[in-house]
């Protein structure tokens, strides 16, 4: 559970008790889900989905130009 809320385990000092610190590889989803975030605690989510979605499609703009040019 603790992997999922962007957390790892760096030890178990005793029997359910764990040394948890944040975990960097899980960075990118933690900004893709801002929106869901926002969203959930009643802030406004709409222009967090607009910054996630332009920058998906920048991406794959990118990519079908580059697949042209191949």
């Amino acid at each position: 559970m603790m992997r999922s809320c962007g957390l790892q385990v760096t030890a178990r000092p005793g029997h359910e008790r764990s040394i948890l610190e944040a975990d960097d590889s899980r960075r990118r989803s933690q900004h893709w889900n801002h929106s869901e975030y926002l969203s959930a605690i009643g802030q406004n989510w709409q222009e967090a989905v607009r910054e996630k979605v332009a920058a998906k499609n920048q991406y794959m703009i990118k990519s079908k130009l580059q697949e042209k040019n191949s």
